[in-house]
């Protein structure tokens, strides 16, 4: 029978922590890994990914990644801000996954929003133009003396006063049946 082996005594550096050696290679991988991402200098001797493509075209990809993910054909049908949080938790999962894609994630987020301030922009002029038009019609609607009572026939005034609510299809379609033009 063997007699049991010792226990091996553990290594400790001077803080008092193990595996420093280990975690000082894996410190050195991780700095080899960052600068290579930043800049691949000997592109022969390495494979390309993901990480050594230049710049420009790792936001590219990426912006055009997500966009395909969901496609927004027309903006102003969109839940955007649904499409803001997906975005947002896109860019966090990205950016944790690798540190040198923080500025390409920064460049997609600051494209989305200002796609997403053009969007705002044109919404809250299409709502300005509607409270001009409302204002408009509340304006003339005004001048228009208060209709009859209930049984008696209708000036021609009042009646086209009304009409003016209804779309300019319906509009010119009964005024054609008023005037008999009506073929």
């Amino acid at each position: 029978m063997e007699p049991l082996s010792k226990p091996r005594k553990r290594r400790l550096s001077k803080d008092g922590s193990e595996h420093r050696d280990q975690r000082h290679e894996l410190e050195k991988k991780r700095t080899k890994i960052s600068f290579q991402c930043r800049r691949n200098h000997n592109r022969d001797l390495h494979k390309t990914t993901f990480l050594t493509l230049p710049h420009e075209l790792r936001q590219q990809i990426l912006l055009d990644t997500y966009d395909a993910a969901e496609p927004l054909p027309n903006l102003s049908d969109a839940n955007l801000w649904t499409r803001h949080r997906e975005l947002y938790e896109w860019a966090v999962t990205l950016r944790s996954a690798e540190m040198c894609l923080y500025d390409d994630i920064y460049y997609v987020l600051t494209r989305w929003f200002k796609e997403f301030g053009a969007w705002h922009d044109l919404e809250m002029q299409k709502v300005n133009d509607l409270n001009a038009k409302i204002n408009e019609l509340t304006e003339s609607l005004s001048s228009v003396p208060p209709a009859p009572p209930i049984g008696t026939p209708l000036p021609f005034v009042n009646m086209l006063g009304i009409l003016m609510l209804m779309e300019r299809s319906q509009l010119l379609e009964r005024v054609r049946r008023i005037m008999g033009l009506d073929g």
